[in-house]
């Protein structure tokens, strides 16, 4: 079974519940993010600001996304890697355009489009007690779950008149921030794990100030989810699975797309079919 083949084309419209073969499922979700960026203070914006992820307060309203298309730009990747470690880069990434012209996708790419810190420190791996202890005092002491960031992130709503945050709640803020965006648009994880956060990126955490949390390669850590769904969903399909399960930051892949098809380096078999979803 091909996915391409099988895929095809479909429009923005198109719903998973059409009767397609091939059902494709992910968790990824630019408008969770949007909802709590459009609630933030001036203070909170600066501070996301400061911790070096301030592209995302600019991130777009969207409508409903084609999972489709995504399914079909994710099996255009092509990785060097095959099963890769936590906190291991891996080799190049291309995204073909399905007629033998491939455009090279780095960590730079990934920092430009989405405006992340690429520092110099890996971020990805397993944590250390010392690392989920950090977590969770600058949460409170509640256990790290999507919820729980949410609910830290809108506790200040409910005190508007209470002044400038403390370092403390300033802390807490940045870590539960960081952890919703990986959660719901950086690098959110296969399906069927909704209220998980990434524990892969305590150790980027446990010192929350933003001289530390710029100096983490943020960008090459997503680089990493889209590889690893690349590596899965080839194997999904090699295998003949009905349901194609995505990971990673979906939106990246739509928006390299369109700017890959602005490049003479890009073949006009993907410029064509890329225009269609940004008219």
């Amino acid at each position: 079974m091909s996915l391409r083949g099988s895929l095809g084309m479909s429009t923005p419209d198109d719903d998973d519940d059409n009767g397609d073969v091939i059902k494709v499922h992910y968790q990824f979700s630019a408008m969770a993010v949007r909802r709590v960026v459009d609630a933030l203070s001036p203070e909170e914006q600066d501070l996301i600001r400061s911790i070096g992820f301030g592209g995302l307060l600019h991130l777009t309203r969207y409508g409903k996304l084609d999972r489709h298309f995504y399914a079909w730009l994710v099996n255009q990747l092509v990785t060097a890697a095959l099963a890769l470690a936590p906190g291991v880069s891996g080799g190049p990434v291309f995204l073909a355009d399905g007629a033998g012209a491939e455009l090279p996708v780095t960590a730079r790419d990934v920092h430009e489009v989405l405006g992340v810190p690429v520092g110099e420190r890996p971020v990805g791996r397993d944590p250390t007690d010392a690392d989920t202890a950090a977590v969770r005092r600058a949460l409170g002491n509640m256990q790290p779950t999507l919820p729980v960031v949410e609910a830290v992130l809108g506790q200040r709503k409910a005190r508007p008149s209470e002044g400038p945050m403390t370092q403390s709640e300033r802390d807490s803020f940045g870590v539960a921030f960081v952890l919703f965006v990986a959660g719901h648009f950086l690098a959110p994880p296969p399906a069927g794990r909704r209220e998980k956060v990434n524990v892969d990126i305590f150790h980027a955490l446990g010192n929350p100030s933003p001289s530390e949390v710029r100096l983490f390669n943020w960008a090459d850590y997503v680089l990493q989810e889209l590889r690893h769904c690349a590596v899965r969903v080839l194997q999904q399909v090699a295998d003949g699975c009905p349901k194609i399960l995505l990971s990673g930051c979906l939106l990246f892949l739509q928006v390299l797309c369109y700017l890959g098809s602005k490049s003479s380096r890009f073949s006009a078999a993907l410029s064509c079919r890329a225009r269609i979803f940004f008219i």
